[in-house]
């Protein structure tokens, strides 16, 4: 470390401590001994002879020749020649230096880091040291005992130790660690601050995750994994696999094996969203398509063609498709065990010409069975142009024989007839009949319904 010479000098007249520091200081620095003359204020701050006339200093003429002196004022500080670039302030240029240090400029010259007003420093003139010394670390060092050949203050015989590399400033044992690949720091190790160097390493996500190694990064000073990500593509439907490379498998196509349907009231199916094998960006309800019904007066579209009541079916009744097999009770439809016909029809009102009650044929013999279960489900309300819905009656006929009825004031009626009870005579047909109720104003449109019969 460079010291104030000036301060210490003064320290010297005020105490004999001062003076013996003093002392020690020359002894340091190999001053020869000898008479000088302490009456001069003529020096010379190589050591030489003070030969230069006219040239004046404030510090004594016995200061040891040795110790590097700016011409303004002695600074106590001292780093690494300005070439080191680590000497560099932050913010500032590369030829600049640390504020208030002593730098080598070469082997044979120093100088003065002065201050230049930006937090930068600049190079003062520069100052030979003597014959017999060389620089080193901002200091005029004896040059037979310390043999320095890259100026980083490290070398054979320095005062900082030895160096294990002295054809680089940039290498020796204050020196940081870098990546790449050379002992820096003379410890024997190689880059041993990057213990994952050369390890394997993955970068990306998904599809796009790919391996390498890692590697010095470029500023030295840590290690990158030397591999890319690869470019995303677009996410398929049901491979499992994160093609946008976004962290989320199959992301867009959560509603997959969940429920769906197709259409709407009437014409709606269920089933289950799958992915499109034709075009796995896709995906499609597995529902049937809808099948549709017989178009009535309801304000739906019953027969799925996208028209609600199309076809003049609030204004005119549309009979059903067994209309010709369920005129009368010899001309009656078969209503088997576990049958059922869901889309039937009444036309007209009870009383009138226009009635078109349905006839159900429930056994040719009345030796068969005689008890039977029968429900029957028809709409309540309003039908599509707001006309109430008629409320449908069963009855109940062994041949001629009226044996009751079943009255359907309930959207769902049924009941369990017994014609034991009818006195039926043996081998005569048992058939019921499907009507509008007599107090009920059937609409034009007729209402429908299904029957069903149990056993």
């Amino acid at each position: 470390m460079a010291i104030t010479l000036r301060s210490l000098y003064k320290f010297t007249t005020a105490s004999s401590v001062g003076f013996l520091l003093m002392a020690a200081l020359w002894a340091c620095a190999g001053a020869e001994s000898g008479s000088a003359d302490t009456t001069s204020d003529t020096t010379d701050l190589t050591g030489d002879s003070a030969d230069t006339a006219g040239e004046t200093s404030d510090v004594p003429a016995d200061v040891p020749a040795d110790v590097p002196v700016d011409q303004t004022e002695v600074q106590d500080t001292q780093v690494p020649d300005s070439a080191d670039q680590s000497d560099t302030p932050p913010g500032c240029g590369p030829e600049s230096c640390e504020p208030n240090t002593s730098v080598c400029v070469d082997e044979t010259q120093w100088a003065m880091c002065l201050p230049d007003g930006d937090g930068c420093g600049v190079l003062a003139k520069a100052t030979a040291c003597p014959a017999n010394k060389r620089c080193s670390g901002g200091l005029c060092v004896d040059a037979v005992t310390c043999i320095d050949l890259d100026g980083d203050g490290y070398g054979e015989g320095c005062p900082l130790g030895p160096d294990c590399n002295d054809n680089d400033r940039n290498i020796n044992p204050a020196a940081v660690e870098r990546c790449d690949g050379v002992d820096n720091n003379c410890n024997d190790l190689i880059d041993e601050d990057f213990p994952n160097l050369g390890q394997s390493c993955q970068v990306g996500v998904g599809a796009c995750r790919r391996s390498g190694n890692y590697v010095c990064s470029v500023d030295q000073l840590s290690t990158v994994c030397d591999a890319q990500p690869g470019p995303p593509g677009v996410e398929m439907c049901g491979d499992e696999i994160d093609s946008d490379c976004d962290g989320n498998n199959n992301n867009g196509f959560e509603s997959i094996g969940q429920s769906c349907t197709r259409g709407t009231g009437a014409c709606q199916t269920s089933g289950t969203t799958r992915c499109d094998l034709t075009d796995r960006t896709k995906t499609f309800c597995d529902a049937p398509t809808p099948a549709g019904s017989r178009e009535i007066c309801d304000g739906q579209d019953n027969d799925c063609d996208g028209v609600a009541d199309n076809g003049g079916v609030c204004t005119t009744c549309v009979d059903d498709a067994y209309a010709a097999q369920t005129t009368t009770s010899v001309n009656a439809l078969q209503l088997s065990p576990g049958n059922t016909f869901p889309h039937m029809t009444v036309c007209g009102n009870y009383g009138t010409p226009q009635l078109k009650a349905d006839w159900f044929l429930i056994a040719a013999s009345s030796s068969v069975n005689h008890t039977i279960s029968v429900s029957m489900t028809h709409p309540t309300g309003n039908n599509g142009v707001g006309h109430p819905w008629a409320n449908l009656d069963i009855d109940f006929w062994c041949g001629g024989t009226y044996c009751g009825a079943l009255t359907g004031t309930a959207g769902t009626t049924s009941t369990t007839f017994n014609y034991n009870a009818c006195s039926c005579a043996a081998g005569s047909r048992i058939t019921l009949r499907v009507y509008p109720h007599p107090s009920s104003d059937n609409p034009a449109s007729g209402t429908p319904y299904s029957i069903t019969r149990s056993n």
